[in-house]
């Protein structure tokens, strides 16, 4: 009651205070704008502290009836003055509540609010202003989530005029701020707020169990307002009927006492009135009388006083100017003796730094003779290059301009500092000389010994495996602290020597290279003049060589046509034959088994592209090694520190003094960018290249162009591992020359293929007069078939291949993490960690990448596929077309062939899919016909035109009818049975010849063999239902069981 009433002391009008609530205020919401924005900047202490205020409820009579309006008004104190009284700020119609939102969270900042007090009514908890609940729930001991409340206050609903969230002490404060309000707006009639973290049930269901808690926590006029006529409401000093602010109530009281004082007759009180004021007149004027002499004491003390101050003004008046022209004096001194200690402090600095420039511009006697004309060799090599690095150091620091520690510009100019740099730049010239020289005496003493060392290895594995370059790399290693500090000393050196390097290397990896591709294309002829995995030929061929050619899986052209088959026996099997073992002989086989097997002797070669995947999977990661390797050994990346690499070059030499390191593993990542003299010296490292990877590319010029496809994939994912890599570019150029090469070679093969079929002609071999009689499977549909087969077989490899590829990349980069983590474990402090990390992600993108460029080949493939089944299908029936007799037989094997053939690559290769289904349809197409001249061969299809005439007729008449339509009568029908069903066994005998005789003893021929007999029985016993129906008296002989019977002794013999 306390805070109800401080509060209504704020209002003077005739509004009532009904309730009052202390709160906290959180100056942003946390879903505001502004609070986002505070946030980003770092400003969480903002919102996070609370502000304490005062929400209160009042009312007043309303202008326009009897009834009351409310409103809600926010209240603070002055936070700068304790216990300072409430100040109103804003005051806004109950109305105007748009929104109320109650959320759970905790409060943000220590907060004003205790949780642990005791139990209690609701009255005692507002009065108090502690934190807890409307209902006596208890407090906890420990920081609990306080109940917020946002309120939303607008006089339009898309602007609102206010917007603030308020932390509640407790759960049932917040419930009873918000049915407070509700109850008000429903006793003014006015539109409820939109309510969010809680029902109007809810508020009202509370607001009915807690309503006499909360009526004796608000004043007593407010039982009045929100339950008219149950609860009788009382004022401060009586009873209230009516609604009564406190400053009428004041007025009120103080016209009732005036009335109150018993006046009597007004002539009366006038007259005491004038008595009184004459009283009050004679006692002012005793009293002036009396104080007389007692002010002039007072006057004349003052003037005294006015006297001795005016004499200590003028006294103080001269001590001032003392003072001043002391002052002065004291200045003067104080700048003389400044001006003096400054001076003196300057000539002791110019001194020292004059002694320290004259003991820093030049190096040691020790040094210069070191320089100019000290060992080189490994003992004093280190020594050598501190020498080096100590002089770099002192020229830096003598350059204008040099950086850190650098003298000024100004002491660059001076003629000693001058003459002293000239001497260290001819210093450094002659030393950057002689380092020169002997950098470049050993790499070439060191490449020399690699030359003889590959120039005496004679086996397989030593030509076909890249060679050692541990003593190449132990000498480079061994000049590397030189090679730091040429670098720092002369850049140019440093370019020259990176130039000799590449040179000498280039000489060496021209050599190898060529001795692998020669012994590669020399496996390569042996392996196709043994005839294993020759591949497929592109022309044709002469009749001497077709029994060899049959003996290989995938011999023959497309368009050949010496490979006609006139055995009826080699049709394929149907109706799906087994597919093909793809890629020939060995084909499925690892590429390491078959390396193995040729370097053992086991096999006499390797097949084109097998010997393409060895020579890019061992030589493309070598060279691009030997890149790397160059471009850290020599600085040729933009960025490169050499003093930072001399330095850890020294400590891997600490902990490599009992570990040899024979072949030094390549960067963890592809590095930066070069330089325009590392781009030149790279060139030189990998270039003059082409041509030894052109020799295996050449090979599919003429022959075993369809090797062209695996080489293809397998050099587009080479290319895609080697894109984004500086040090790759020469090797880039040199596979894309080779995958135009490979590209063209495909694209002549397709074209000769097409050309070939849209010239065959099988009368050409076979002679004019026999037509097709003794065909049987074309030689362009044979040979496509058996070529897809290797062609697919040939792309799984190929995938199998970079996958494997991408397994062992992927196990290397395992490996050199684990590495390079035990190295930093060994070092010192565990520092010096690298990037290995992005290194492995960049490789497994290559990785993807590689296997994404190899898929690219399918295209082309399928490009292929697409234009030649469109051709062959033409061909066929151009030939099928010379001879009717024969030309259904043709069609059946030939479509069956080639559905049968390719229908487990439809998954693989999707191209062929709509082929295959289309020869699917045509095979069903001509399988009806043939069995249908059969049947009318054997003089029993007119049976069966017969019964599809009855079927006709009983559409039209009735089964009575048909007797008495035109040769359909009884005899009619007896006289074609006997007719065509006599000698019905010999009629079955000699159609089964006809089978195996066209068809051969094979699965096709067992097949079309179960399709007549199936079809003819089903048409047969339908036959027998329509005599029945039509003539009763008639019955067919032989019945259906005789002739099934008969069926199984014809297909046995």
């Amino acid at each position: 009651m306390d805070l109800i009433a401080e509060s209504e002391a704020l209002f003077q009008d005739e509004s009532v205070v009904l309730a009052a609530l202390e709160v906290e205020k959180v100056g942003h919401g946390a879903d505001a704008t502004g609070a986002q924005l505070l946030k980003s900047l770092g400003a969480e202490s903002y919102r996070a502290g609370p502000k304490p205020r005062v929400l209160c409820f009042s009312v007043k009579r309303s202008l326009s009836d009897r009834e009351f309006a409310a409103a809600i008004s926010l209240c603070r104190r002055d936070p700068r003055q304790p216990g300072a009284p409430l100040e109103l700020r804003k005051t806004y119609p109950l109305k105007c509540l748009h929104d109320l939102r109650l959320h759970c969270a905790a409060a943000p900042g220590s907060g004003s609010f205790s949780e642990q007090q005791a139990p209690g009514a609701v009255a005692q908890l507002l009065r108090s202003g502690s934190g807890h609940d409307v209902d006596g729930g208890g407090g906890g001991g420990g920081a609990r989530p306080l109940p917020s409340v946002e309120v939303w206050l607008a006089h339009h609903h898309s602007a609102p005029d206010h917007r603030g969230a308020y932390f509640f002490p407790g759960q049932r404060q917040a419930m009873l701020f918000m049915s407070l309000a509700v109850q008000l707006l429903r006793r003014q009639d006015e539109l409820l707020p939109t309510l969010s973290g809680v029902s109007l049930e809810r508020l009202d269901a509370w607001w009915v169990a807690n309503k006499e808690a909360a009526a004796a926590a608000l004043a007593p006029f407010a039982a009045r307002v929100i339950t008219p006529g149950t609860l009788q409401a009382c004022g401060r000093r009586g009873e209230l009927g009516v609604l009564v602010s406190a400053k009428e109530e004041a007025d009120l009281e103080e016209l009732l006492g005036l009335y109150a004082l018993g006046l009597g007759e007004p002539e009366e009180f006038a007259a005491r009135l004038q008595d009184e004021h004459a009283a009050l007149e004679a006692a002012n004027v005793y009293g002036l009388l009396e104080s007389g002499p007692l002010v002039e004491g007072v006057l004349t003390q003052l003037r005294r006083t006015q006297g001795v101050l005016d004499d200590l003004h003028e006294s103080l008046k001269v001590f001032d100017l003392k003072l001043r022209h002391m002052r002065d004096d004291i200045a003067a001194i104080e700048a003389s003796n400044n001006s003096l200690e400054r001076q003196s402090r300057n000539n002791a600095a110019l001194l020292a730094a004059l002694d320290r420039l004259l003991a820093d511009i030049d190096i040691d006697a020790a040094t210069a003779r070191r320089l100019e004309s000290g060992p080189l060799d490994a003992q004093h090599l280190p020594a050598a290059a501190a020498a080096a690095w100590a002089l770099h150091d002192k020229r830096r620091r003598l350059a204008a301009g040099g950086g850190p520690g650098a003298v000024s510009p100004l002491v660059a100019g001076m003629r000693a500092v001058k003459d002293a740099r000239a001497r260290l730049d001819g210093l450094a010239q002659r030393f950057v000389s002689r380092a020169a020289q002997h950098v470049a005496t050993a790499i070439g003493n060191a490449a020399g010994e690699a030359m003889t060392e590959g120039a005496a290895a004679g086996d397989r594995g030593a030509r076909l495996s890249p060679p050692d370059r541990g003593r190449l790399r132990e000498a480079v290693a061994r000049c590397q602290p030189l090679v730091a500090a040429l670098a720092a000393l002369d850049p140019s050196a440093l370019a020259r020597l990176q130039m000799h390097y590449a040179q000498n290397v280039n000489s060496l990896l021209r050599r190898e290279l060529r001795a692998c591709s020669s012994e590669l294309r020399r496996a390569v002829q042996a392996e196709a003049a043994g005839g294993e995995g020759a591949g497929l030929g592109l022309r044709e061929r002469s009749v001497l060589n077709a029994a060899r050619r049959a003996a290989r899986p995938s011999g023959g052209s497309i368009g050949s046509a010496s490979d006609i088959s006139e055995d009826p026996g080699s049709a394929s099997a149907s109706p799906r034959a087994a597919p093909r073992t793809r890629g020939g002989p060995g084909a499925g086989a690892p590429a390491a088994a078959r390396l193995a097997a040729y370097l053992t002797g086991a096999s006499p070669g390797l097949p084109l592209h097998a010997a393409w995947q060895q020579l890019l999977g061992s030589f493309l990661p070598f060279l691009l090694e030997e890149a790397d390797y160059a471009a850290a050994a020599f600085f040729m990346r933009k960025g490169d520190d050499p003093r930072a690499a001399t330095q850890q070059q020294q400590q891997q030499q600490v902990q490599q003094q009992q570990v040899q390191q024979r072949r030094r593993p390549p960067p963890p990542h592809g590095g930066g960018e070069l330089t325009p003299a590392g781009h030149e010296a790279v060139g030189a490292l990998l270039g003059s290249l082409d041509p030894d990877f052109a020799v295996l590319v050449d090979l599919t010029s003429k022959s075993n162009q369809v090797m062209a496809v695996p080489m293809l994939a397998l050099c587009r994912a080479w290319l895609a591992r080697l894109r984004g890599r500086p040090t790759a570019a020469p090797l880039a150029t040199a596979l894309s020359a080779c995958e135009r090469r490979l590209a063209g070679h495909w694209a002549a093969f397709v074209a000769a293929q097409t050309a070939a079929v849209d010239a065959f002609d099988a009368r050409s071999k076979i002679g004019l007069q026999a037509g097709i009689k003794n065909v049987h499977l074309l030689p362009p549909i044979n040979q496509f078939v058996s070529m897809a087969q290797e062609l697919e077989g040939l792309m799984a490899d190929a995938a199998a291949e970079v996958e494997a590829g991408r397994g062992a990349a992927a196990a290397r980069r395992r490996g050199s993490g684990e590495r390079e983590e035990r190295r930093q474990e060994g070092e010192d402090g565990g520092g010096g960690g690298g990037d290995g990390g992005g290194g492995a992600e960049e490789e497994a993108a290559a990785d993807a990448a590689a296997a994404g460029a190899a898929h690219s080949v399918r295209s082309d493939v399928d490009a292929a596929y697409s234009s030649w089944a469109g051709r062959l299908f033409a061909c066929l029936e151009r030939q099928a077309a010379l001879d009717a007799k024969y030309a259904d037989r043709l069609r059946l094997e030939n479509y069956g062939h080639y559905a049968d053939g390719l229908a487990p690559l439809t998954e693989s290769a999707p191209a062929l899919r709509e082929s295959v289904q289309q020869a699917d349809a045509l095979r069903e197409g001509a399988l009806a016909q043939y069995i249908q001249d059969q049947l009318e061969y054997g003089k029993m299809w007119k049976l069966l035109e017969f019964g599809q005439r009855l079927e006709k007729l009983l559409q039209v008449v009735t089964p009575a009818e048909v007797a008495f339509q035109k040769d359909c009568s009884a005899s009619d029908a007896r006289a074609l049975m006997r007719s065509a069903m006599e000698g019905a066994d010999k009629k079955l005998e000699a159609a089964a010849a006809r089978v195996r005789k066209h068809l051969g003893a094979t699965a096709l021929g067992d097949a079309v063999w179960q399709r007549l007999k199936e079809d003819l029985l089903a048409r047969y016993e339908r036959l027998e239902q329509l005599l029945e129906l039509c003539y009763p008296n008639t019955p067919l002989r032989p019945s259906p069981e005789e002739l099934r019977e008969l069926f199984k002794l014809a297909g046995s013999g």
